[in-house]
């Protein structure tokens, strides 16, 4: 909404909804934050759109692209946000200008689990993973690991009896451990479900904690949940390097896509570089 001064009063003027209608209007959408920001959700004092985000994140995002465009704001407590919606520009942030762009703080802190990985590194290092990685995700493969995908979810389709009760969560890890133990490894890694599972539970209600103000600092005290947090990281370290030394002592990788990455990292080495510390 914009405000017009008419004497001693203001009068609320209707900003439309941002589309992105011609080439010039994508071009230039940058352009529109600085001149004025554009329509979004109402903000509460303080806490902005925060507890609707929390409360139902997919919802909401939804509902505020369909209100308000393509280009909507929005503040969640102190973090000034904008939902991009439109192709052209979700391609100018990744693709044409990705340069400018940093990752967000979800992603910088999650560098304590996941180290310098691709999915956390910036810059340089993540163009030089990317290009490492990249035979992974050729066509073939993709289609050889849409394959493995299926089977894994016909062997749980099979266990299911009619009329029993299922804890959804708990099988849907057990799929989606069984599908990376193929993909990756070639390994059968179902066994181990409910006690990785459950790392992975421990962790990810930590990552709440890891996303507060100062928390680069309570890190470091002694806290029980810290521990905890440690324990669970170290017990999913000890399964991933534990898989990649079996498949390196088998001498053979087979068609995983752990034979990809191993490949693309012996191919960096020749050319003289080699990852980074702390990569995961």
């Amino acid at each position: 909404m914009g405000q017009q001064a008419h004497g001693n009063s203001l009068a609320v003027v209707a900003q439309p909804p941002f589309r992105a209608a011609s080439v010039s209007d994508r071009l230039d959408w940058r352009l529109q934050l600085t001149i004025q920001k554009p329509r979004g959700p109402r903000n509460l004092p303080i806490l902005g759109s925060l507890p609707s985000f929390r409360a139902r994140p997919i919802e909401f995002l939804c509902e505020t692209a369909r209100k308000y465009g393509d280009l909507p704001y929005f503040r969640l407590g102190s973090y000034h946000a904008y939902l991009i919606n439109h192709p052209d520009f979700v391609r100018d942030i990744l693709v044409t200008n990705q340069s400018n762009f940093t990752k967000s703080r979800a992603l910088q802190r999650a560098r304590i689990l996941f180290g310098e990985g691709l999915l956390t590194s910036e810059g340089k290092f993540h163009l030089r993973q990317r290009r490492l990685v990249q035979p992974a995700f050729h066509r073939d493969r993709l289609a050889g690991y849409a394959t493995v995908m299926s089977d894994c979810a016909m062997r749980v389709r099979e266990r299911w009896q009619s009329g029993s009760t299922l804890e959804m969560s708990d099988e849907m890890m057990r799929l989606t451990l069984a599908v990376v133990g193929k993909t990756l490894f070639s390994a059968d890694v179902e066994s181990e479900a409910p006690e990785i599972g459950e790392a992975l539970t421990t962790v990810l209600k930590m990552f709440r904690m890891l996303m507060m103000p100062f928390s680069e600092y309570l890190e470091k005290l002694p806290l029980p949940s810290i521990r905890r947090f440690e324990k669970a990281r170290d017990r999913l370290d000890r399964t991933i390097y534990g898989l990649i030394r079996e498949r390196r002592k088998s001498g053979g990788y087979g068609r995983p896509a752990l034979h990809a990455f191993v490949g693309a990292r012996r191919r960096s080495r020749w050319r003289g570089y080699d990852g980074h510390a702390g990569a995961r």
